[in-house]
């Protein structure tokens, strides 16, 4: 009867009066009071408002019908999404009573620490309700509430005398809440990268080239070969070794980075030269094989006087 506002005004107050005596099956002398039989003929009094009065009293009868298993006490189960701030997430939630069944066309109203959609809704069949919120940071807390009618309404009865009986409505209050915290979003600022050049220090090795110059015969031409040798030299420290050269002729230095050095040309000794006599050659020619002969017959007779002659083999 609360949910539905049938309180409001004096057609609801006469409809609620007609379906708690129908519902408490009090008896007249025409019969049991049914709402459903009841037709204009049988109502007098209601200023015009008749058919006003029956429509909703049969309405509130059979929403009375529906909900006559339920059992108190009531309450509201309720969920929403943990969303992020700012951020519109859904609320839903269940009206059921003391056995989870549902209780629908009730109209529950929502409190919320962020910005609800909306701020009331009806049940559906199901009991169920949704609607959405925008989250906050921080907690974030909502609460369902309904109030209906209570499954025990208030009756009073006469104690002196017969009279008739009093039934009075009363009513309860179905409630539920949830929550969820969000942290403040942070930002984290991290310290510029700073580089360091890496320097790397050169390192200078000298390497001397030593050349050796050989004396050659005359008219002789000779190539000497590059001799090196490598020193390895710490880093950061330069190391120069004296080049040593021994050299009887004249010598030309190689230039750094050269395969070979360059071919040598060694000048021929001057000789003096001899007096011409002015004698033809034919005569010191005869000169000379004579003595040649006369050598080798002193030779022969040396021989034979120390007995050293010895007769060749003939081959």
């Amino acid at each position: 009867v609360v949910a539905t506002g049938e309180l409001a005004d004096r057609p609801g107050a006469a409809a609620i009066m007609l379906v708690l005596h129908d519902l408490m099956g009090a008896t007249y002398p025409f019969g049991r009071l049914d709402v459903d039989a009841l037709g204009l003929a049988n109502l007098g009094g209601f200023g015009g408002a008749e058919v006003a009065v029956l429509d909703r009293a049969r309405a509130l009868k059979r929403w009375g019908l529906a909900h006559a298993d339920l059992r108190g006490p009531y309450r509201i189960d309720l969920d929403a999404d943990a969303v992020a701030p700012g951020v519109a997430g859904e609320v839903r939630g269940a009206l059921v009573d003391r056995d989870g069944r549902p209780i629908g066309g009730v109209v529950v109203a929502l409190a919320a620490s962020g910005h609800l959609q909306d701020r009331t809704v009806v049940t559906d069949d199901a009991g169920r309700f949704r609607t959405t919120a925008q989250a906050i940071e921080g907690p974030n807390a909502f609460l369902a509430r309904a109030t209906l009618p209570s499954p025990t309404p208030r009756i009073l009865a006469p104690t002196r005398a017969a009279a008739q009986r009093i039934a009075q409505p009363s009513f309860a209050d179905a409630m539920g809440g949830t929550a969820f915290s969000l942290p403040p979003s942070t930002t984290t600022t991290r310290p510029p990268t700073t580089s360091t050049p890496t320097t790397s220090t050169p390192t200078t090795s000298t390497v001397p080239s030593t050349t050796t110059s050989t004396t050659l015969p005359p008219s002789t031409t000779s190539s000497v070969p590059n001799s090196t040798t490598s020193t390895t030299v710490p880093p950061s420290t330069t190391s120069s070794v004296p080049s040593t050269t021994t050299s009887t002729v004249p010598t030309s230095s190689v230039p750094p980075g050269d395969s070979s050095p360059p071919a040598i040309a060694l000048p021929p000794p001057a000789a003096p030269q001899l007096p011409v006599t002015g004698s033809s050659s034919a005569p010191l020619a005869l000169i000379g094989l004579g003595l040649v002969i006369s050598g080798g017959a002193v030779v022969s007779t040396a021989r034979r006087r120390d007995g050293r002659w010895r007769r060749r083999p003939t081959v």
